[in-house]
């Protein structure tokens, strides 16, 4: 049984030795490690190889720069091992985290997804903080995406090679977002997901650069298109008895595009955006009117969601927060 833990690199020479040294300094066996240079114009390559020269279990894959889909995909097919862990160059695994990962696997064999709790680490502030606090349960991909546990974040799963092989799971080049897309699919397809109420994985989150604190409409758009590829899977492989609770759980997408544009919600360029897709966006909510409790919520969704998210930004920062 091997673990393979794949880690794209691109600009990150101030992380990746934190990164690497975080997995050199646990107990383990049979892991292999696939760092792919996405073509990384600084010295984070140089970093890695220093680190590396004496390991025996490590191999780097190079390409020109791609972006982190392609990264993740060339490392997957590069990949051996019967577990595949998707870490960043810029987060790190905590102590312990690869001996309880193999102990689950090898008392869980029949499970497709090992999902955790990250450890979410502000690079501002110094904070960290668990992300939530989950049970810990073995439950279908289909109940794991109903009951809204966690799925963004690639690399709070573990994921059975032969799983992702039989349902032919790759990310998709060159959008933002992209674990989303993803993780839904996954997660519908997957048999058994284990839960681990612990966390083995330190996500970092940056001050500046991150997916998370990005206010371009190449966010919005592309939430867009993770949607409607979503809607295009619930047609190709969704059971029909599924779909309406489906449809609420990626109505997530939805609501995340002006989420993550809030800090440009009221500018000319979003409001272009907005214009443009008014339509399908209105139409996908209203299926919040089917939704106990969430009538007022799919009026301001439905009628007003540029003006609803613009005042949530007045009162947040009136309220300095």
């Amino acid at each position: 049984m091997l673990l393979s833990i794949v880690i794209p690199v691109y600009r990150v020479e101030k992380y990746v030795a934190e990164c690497l040294n975080s997995i050199f300094s646990q107990k383990h066996n049979d892991v292999e490690i696939v760092i792919v240079d996405d073509g990384s114009p600084d010295n984070s390559m140089t970093i890695v190889h220093s680190l590396i020269e004496k390991k025996n279990n490590c191999r780097v894959v190079n390409q020109m720069n791609q972006g982190l889909s392609v990264a993740r995909n060339v490392g997957l097919r590069e990949a051996s091992g019967d577990y595949i862990w998707f870490v960043d160059s810029d987060d790190w695994l905590l102590p312990n985290s690869i001996e309880f990962i193999f102990q689950c696997i090898n008392d869980n064999p029949n499970v497709d997804v090992f999902s955790s709790v990250l450890e979410e680490h502000y690079e501002s502030s110094g904070l960290i903080r668990r992300e939530y606090d989950p049970p810990s349960t073995i439950i279908s991909g289909k109940k794991y995406l109903n009951a809204r546990y966690k799925q963004g974040a690639v690399q709070r799963f573990v994921f059975k090679r032969s799983f992702i092989e039989k349902n032919e799971l790759n990310f998709y080049p060159g959008i933002l977002h992209e674990d989303g897309l993803w993780g839904f699919k996954c997660l519908y397809l997957a048999n058994e997901v284990m839960i681990l109420n612990k966390s083995i994985y330190a996500y970092r989150i940056r001050n500046s650069g991150s997916i998370m604190s990005s206010v371009s409409i190449k966010s919005a758009n592309d939430l867009l298109f993770i949607h409607k590829q979503l809607k295009e899977f619930m047609y190709e492989r969704v059971a029909r008895e599924d779909w309406n609770w489906y449809q609420f759980c990626i109505y997530n997408v939805i609501e995340c595009i002006f989420k993550f544009s809030i800090n440009i919600i009221d500018s000319k360029e979003f409001g272009s955006f907005y214009n443009s897709n008014r339509d399908y966006l209105r139409q996908e909510s209203f299926f919040l009117l089917r939704k106990k409790g969430c009538i007022l919520y799919a009026i301001r969704m439905i009628c007003f969601p540029k003006q609803y998210f613009w005042l949530k930004k007045k009162v947040k920062k009136f309220l300095g927060r």
